[in-house]
């Protein structure tokens, strides 16, 4: 019994003396101490909190610029004027996030070009539309539509 006892006794001392040697080694470490470490630590993860808040910040500036941004287009191109030319007259709808933007209407014709924009909000134009502008005003506006299948 008293050999057991011995042998326990050693074996305990011996783990105690490795972990007093990693002690030791981890507190001479760059001749720094736990405290001196702890408050680097601190003053390091408050630097870190206020650059995440900045770009935080940033971040929903950025989101917020994005839904006034062209994020939706419509396009087609028809003929205009029989016999003049294949598709030579388009109309383009160009929208952001929230259906606001215009729809462009080029006309071409054999005595001239004429170019015309119309105001859309909300996805309405308080201008009477063209077949071809409401349909490029309409795949402009089911394209959101699409993405999010």
């Amino acid at each position: 019994l008293n050999l057991i006892l011995i042998s326990v006794v050693v074996l305990d001392h011996v783990k105690i003396r490795r972990m007093q040697q990693q002690y030791n080694k981890f507190m001479n470490k760059d001749d720094l101490d736990l405290q001196t470490l702890l408050e680097q630590n601190a003053i390091r993860m408050k630097e870190i909190e206020d650059h995440e808040m900045i770009r935080k910040h940033t971040l929903e500036e950025i989101n917020s610029k994005l839904k006034k941004v062209v994020q939706k287009v419509g396009a087609i191109r028809y003929t205009a004027i029989e016999h003049v030319g294949p598709d030579l007259s388009f109309a383009i709808a160009l929208l952001d996030e929230l259906d606001n933007g215009f729809v462009l209407n080029g006309i071409y014709g054999r005595t001239g070009s004429y170019t015309y924009a119309k105001p859309i909000y909300n996805g309405i134009s308080k201008y009477v539309l063209s077949e071809e502008e409401k349909e490029a005003l309409k795949i402009a506006i089911n394209q959101s539509n699409m993405e999010g299948i």
